[in-house]
């Protein structure tokens, strides 16, 4: 008579750990906090604010309240910060004009002779690459464009006297540097930079001279190189000048 063979106790089926969250778990301890989501702005209102930001940021380090300057970085990195307002700034000057707008305004008083251009804090790497004349190098911080170098204008070499450009421009880029010890810095560094009879092309916002407390726009030409030319449309302000 065969015996019955025993069955073997079933084995114990292992548990998946639940990938459902915990509602009520805690992040664990020294846990780092998330960076905050950039908000959603239309592309005229992220640029005005980060404008804003920008001025209320220098204003907050040339008082050493360091405080109120982070909480404000704080603030710049919630909208996205430098790269959102340079793809921000690329996108609302084609909406507005057609990209490069700022570019066909001065070239629209250069003659039509061989020029060596340099474009600080360039956004666009083609600005200047239909025109035949002009031989343009494109520098930024942080270039939205493979045709920009990435390069700091205050470290960038000083040329000898026969390398020197032609033209310098400093398109919605003095604004931006946070003390007015560095835009002097900065203004200056441009003469080592151009031929003797180099032109300098800055672009500002209008509120930086028609409602400043310190600046107004003779005294920005007193300051600088003398002014050949200038506009302003767009809320912006542009000057043509030479020493």
């Amino acid at each position: 008579m065969a015996r019955r063979k025993s069955k073997k106790p079933p084995l114990p089926i292992p548990l998946r750990p639940s990938t459902a969250p915990l509602s009520n778990a805690s992040p664990p301890p020294n846990a780092p906090n998330p960076p905050p989501k950039p908000q959603k702005l239309s592309t005229q209102k992220l640029i005005s604010t980060y404008h804003t930001l920008n001025k209320r940021l220098s204003h907050a380090l040339s008082t050493n309240n360091m405080s109120l300057a982070t909480s404000i970085r704080t603030e710049m990195s919630a909208l996205g910060g430098l790269n959102a307002y340079q793809r921000a700034s690329l996108k609302g000057g084609s909406e507005r004009k057609g990209l490069g707008a700022s570019g066909t305004w001065l070239v629209s008083h250069l003659p039509r002779t061989p020029l060596r251009l340099l474009d600080i804090g360039a956004v666009s790497g083609t600005t200047y690459a239909k025109y035949p004349f002009i031989t343009p190098t494109y520098i930024d911080l942080h270039p939205q464009h493979a045709s920009i170098l990435q390069q700091d204008f205050m470290e960038r070499p000083i040329p000898p006297p026969d390398s020197r450009f032609d033209i310098l421009c400093l398109s919605l880029v003095l604004n931006f540097v946070p003390s007015p010890r560095a835009r002097g810095a900065l203004l200056v560094r441009t003469r080592d930079h151009v031929t003797d009879t180099g032109l300098l092309y800055i672009v500002v916002p209008l509120p930086c001279v028609l409602n400043s407390r310190y600046m107004t726009h003779e005294r920005f030409i007193e300051t600088v190189w003398r002014g050949v030319k200038r506009d302003w449309e767009e809320g912006v302000l542009s000057w043509e000048g030479e020493e």
